[in-house]
């Protein structure tokens, strides 16, 4: 019963968040505000971090804390940018990529 009320509870917590970045991402740039629905992405560009994410590969976005890294990201370019992962379950590796730099995948 506990794993089950522990995985409700981070479930709620998930959508709280992502309701919370909707909102400021609508605020400041309501060009991305499509970002926070989508789980998977098209890279538009080959990146230069990860080396199997090639321009029109998917990438989904990843499941996991990334350590500042996205923030760090925006505050030194000034745009912003998302966590991802070259894999479906959103596990590690991730990467950070420009949300430029990424497109809906159908």
């Amino acid at each position: 019963m506990t794993d089950d009320f522990e995985q409700k509870y981070e479930e709620r917590k998930r959508q709280r968040l992502r309701n919370a970045k909707q909102a400021d991402l609508e605020r400041k740039n309501p060009k991305y505000a499509w970002m926070i629905e989508q789980t998977h992405y098209r890279m538009r560009v080959d990146s230069p971090l990860e080396s199997g994410a090639r321009k029109g590969t998917i990438v989904y976005r990843c499941a996991h804390f990334d350590y500042g890294c996205t923030r760090a990201d925006e505050r030194s370019t000034g745009k912003p940018h998302m966590n991802v992962s070259a894999n479906s379950n959103g596990d590690y590796p991730c990467f950070v990529v420009a949300y430029d730099d990424l497109e809906p995948a159908d």
